[in-house]
C-alpha cells in the first residue's frame, strides 16, 4: 500500500460527508490508498453516515471518548501504507494536493510534510507554517492575508513547526517517534510531533504548492484543553523553541502580521481569559463551533 490515510472525527457530519467527497475526487489514479476514519463517539448523524461508506472506508469507533493523538494513533497501529496522511475532518481537498507532498517526503532527510489552508470559499490564508514570536507565542505564518499576494512566499520552506490537519509522514518516521504524544489532549501534539522529529535530525516542511480549505477548530469541544496542552508544550520545548515570525516574512519581504481592524479586535477579545472563560462551555457546542466560523469566514472578506 502507497498511502493510509488517517482522519479522526466528532459530529459535524456534513464537513465529513464534504472531506470524504473531495478526498476521492482528488486521489491520484494510480496511487494505492486505504482510508480510515475514527469516529470518537459521535452524537449526530455520524455513525450512520459512516455505515454506509463502509465500501470505500474502514470505519473504527472507541469505546470511550479519545482524543485527537489517541485516535490517530489508534488508525496508524492497523496502517500498512508505506506513508500516513493525517487529515481532518474539516478539510476540503483541491486537484494536486497530495502530490507535492509525496515528493517532498521522499526525501530521506525530511520527515513531516504539511501545506498551506485557506478559509473554505475564500482565499485567505489560515495556515502556512507554524512560526513563534518574541515572547515564544505559536502564530500560523501568514495567517489573515490574501494568497493571491503570496505567491513567491508559497515554495517549500522549513519550519519549525506545522499544524497536523492535513500532513504526510512516513510510516517508519511515525513509528520511530512513537506516534503522536497521547499526553496531549486535542491540542499541541502536533507540535510536539514536529519538534521531536526535528530532534532526531529530520526537517519539518510546509509547501505552498498545495493549498486546501481548511474551517479549523470544528469539534465541539476542540478548545477546552489548549491551556494545559501550552502549558506541557513549554515545560518540554520552550528552551528551544526560536523567535522566527519576523524572520520568516522578511525573507519574502511580506509585511505582516497585518490583519484587519476586526480581525485585530477579535483575537483580542478571544484570547482574554474572561472570553476564554465564557467561550469554552460554548465551543463544546455544534452550534458554538458553528458561530465561531462564520465569524471567521466573515472577516476573511474583508481586506487586510
Amino acid at each position: 500500500m502507497d498511502v493510509s490515510i488517517l482522519i479522526p472525527v466528532y459530529n459535524r457530519v456534513a464537513l465529513t460527508r464534504a472531506c470524504l467527497d473531495s478526498l476521492f475526487q482528488t486521489l491520484p489514479d494510480a496511487l494505492r490508498a486505504e482510508v480510515f476514519v475514527y469516529d470518537d463517539r459521535s452524537t449526530d448523524a455520524t455513525p450512520a453516515y459512516l455505515e454506509s461508506q463502509r465500501h470505500r472506508v474502514t470505519v473504527l469507533r472507541g469505546a470511550s471518548r479519545g482524543s485527537f493523538a489517541k485516535n490517530n494513533n489508534a488508525m496508524a497501529r492497523l496502517a500498512t501504507g508505506r506513508h500516513l496522511v493525517l487529515l481532518n475532518n474539516d478539510t476540503v481537498l483541491t486537484g494536486a494536493w497530495l502530490e507535492p507532498m509525496l515528493e517532498l517526503i521522499a526525501e530521506p532527510s525530511v520527515g513531516l510534510v504539511a501545506n498551506w489552508h485557506t478559509v473554505p470559499g475564500s482565499t485567505t490564508v489560515n495556515h502556512a507554517g507554524v512560526v513563534f514570536d518574541e515572547q515564544h507565542r505559536d502564530r500560523r505564518l501568514y495567517e489573515g492575508l490574501d494568497l493571491g499576494a503570496l505567491t513567491a512566499a508559497r515554495r517549500p520552506r522549513e519550519m519549525q513547526a506545522v499544524i497536523a490537519a492535513c500532513c504526510v509522514t512516513t510510516a517508519e518516521h511515525y513509528r520511530a517517534v512513537g506516534g503522536l504524544d497521547e499526553s496531549y489532549r486535542t491540542g499541541y501534539e502536533d507540535l510536539e510531533f514536529c519538534f521531536r522529529t526535528r530532534e532526531r535530525g529530520k526537517a519539518v516542511l510546509c509547501t505552498g504548492a498545495s493549498v486546501i480549505g481548511h474551517h479549523g477548530g470544528s469539534s465541539p469541544g476542540r478548545f477546552e484543553t489548549d491551556s494545559a496542552n501550552r502549558r506541557l508544550f513549554h515545560e518540554r520545548w520552550d528552551r528551544v523553541v526560536r523567535p522566527d515570525m519576523a524572520e520568516q516574512a522578511a525573507s519574502d519581504a511580506v509585511a505582516w502580521p497585518s490583519e484587519t481592524v476586526a480581525y485585530k479586535v477579535c483575537r483580542s477579545v478571544w484570547r482574554a481569559p474572561v472570553a476564554q472563560a465564557f467561550m469554552g462551555p460554548v465551543l463544546r457546542t455544534s452550534i458554538g463551533v458553528r458561530a465561531r466560523q462564520s465569524v471567521q469566514r466573515r472577516l476573511s472578506r474583508n481586506e487586510p
